[in-house]
């Protein structure tokens, strides 16, 4: 979660568009909409002028506005961070790339909990070298580690 802090106020996030899709389980689930484990944890929380959504499934693309809400900006390169890394963070990101945006996973920005079968640092890690393989020939995919961005001209990163 710092690691999805620190990334959230640094200078390529700060002068892109910066959105925040917060899932929104069905009654009865753990994340209910306004139940315990819906609630953003404060460190992590959108930050002003962050553009908020909700989504009911895994994919942020999914049943949701996000690809309008891209479109029009021009926006073509997407930094992504999250939690449940085999879940939500997996399938946004592979979505992301069919989409034809050029995607940036950082590497220790995203997290997950244990699962019974591999601790979250597993999960996290395995997920690093599985989507850094992912190819199109059309776009791009990296995995990098937030620390090791730095800023080119306009906010992109490399």
């Amino acid at each position: 979660m710092v690691r999805i802090a620190v990334l959230q106020h640094s200078s390529p996030c700060r002068r892109g568009t910066s959105f925040f899709v917060q899932p929104d389980g069905a009654p009865g689930h753990r994340l209910t909409q306004g139940s315990e484990g819906w609630k953003v944890r404060r460190e992590v929380a959108p930050i002003e002028g962050y553009i908020v959504g909700n989504k009911s499934h895994s994919n942020a693309f999914y049943e949701t506005d996000l690809t309008a809400q891209l479109e029009p900006r021009g926006e073509r390169h997407l930094i992504v961070t999250g939690y449940m890394s085999h879940y939500c963070v997996d399938i946004t990101v592979r979505r992301t790339v069919d989409l034809g945006y050029v995607v940036t996973l950082a590497g220790d920005g995203h997290g997950t909990s244990d699962d019974g079968a591999l601790r979250h640092d597993q999960i996290a890690a395995h997920h690093n070298t599985l989507l850094s393989k992912v190819y199109d020939p059309k776009t791009q995919l990296t995995v990098k580690i937030p620390r090791k961005f730095r800023v080119l001209d306009r906010g992109n990163l490399q």
